[in-house]
């Protein structure tokens, strides 16, 4: 079922790469995507409304199927649930629709920037479960839109190495999900193998490094060729 990330549909919670909940919720959301944007091609009130609809719904997680009281480990499988975050992805595209054509101040932006951030690196909780759950659930999940929005609005040359930079980090996104548990899980056995004694975090951050390459190779040569198989593949159908 991972394979097929099938999982994501029956099972959220039985994924196999750390962190994989994240795609069987996302191969839901793209099921979904074609009637998304359908709807929002509609009417943008339509699809605010859509939007809303799923909002109640992860309000409903929030507050009732989670318990505060109790730890995030023990509810797992209710907060993987692809409906309990299907807002948030709902929300990114609300985003596009609602402030597209909108024009905001480059000072205003990066203040809303700054001071989202700040929130978000000071905010205090006690436990994980807080984070999702209450009050708590609605107050991240604005500061972290707020950011989101920021980062829309913000106007970058396309043509600086700072821009082709981050365009080439973002395509590569998958291969450093999947891949930092991987490649971190390595170099903290070779250093305990081999006996080097380097620091947990010396480890850490030469696994960034290596990650940020290695799945930037591996979108290069390996994700980008089958996406285009893909996409050939659909354009034989679709003729």
């Amino acid at each position: 079922m991972n394979i097929t990330t099938l999982f994501g549909f029956i099972q959220p919670a039985n994924y196999i790469p750390m962190g994989g909940w994240t795609i069987g919720n996302e191969m839901v959301f793209y099921l979904f995507t074609p009637a998304i944007l359908f709807i929002y091609d509609k009417k943008t009130i339509y699809g605010n409304l859509l939007l809303m609809i799923t909002c109640i719904i992860g309000l409903y997680f929030a507050f009732f199927l989670l318990n505060p009281n109790d730890s995030l480990a023990n509810q797992w499988s209710i907060y993987v649930n692809p409906f309990n975050n299907l807002f948030c992805f709902i929300l990114g595209i609300a985003i596009f629709y609602n402030f597209n054509k909108i024009k905001i101040n480059k000072i205003m932006n990066l203040s809303l920037l700054l001071i989202s951030f700040i929130l978000f690196l000071f905010y205090d909780y006690k436990n994980q479960i807080d984070i999702v759950s209450g009050w708590n659930r609605i107050i991240f999940v604005f500061i972290i839109t707020v950011w989101i929005f920021s980062f829309f609005k913000m106007k970058v040359e396309k043509t600086s190495m700072v821009s082709k930079m981050f365009e080439t980090f973002g395509m590569a996104t998958y291969g450093v999900y999947i891949l930092h548990p991987i490649f971190r899980s390595i170099l903290l056995k070779a250093n305990e193998l081999l006996k080097l004694n380097f620091p947990y975090i010396a480890v850490c951050i030469v696994a960034v490094f290596i990650t940020i390459l290695g799945a930037t190779i591996s979108y290069y040569y390996f994700e980008l060729k089958i996406s285009n198989w893909g996409k050939k593949i659909v354009k034989g159908i679709i003729k």
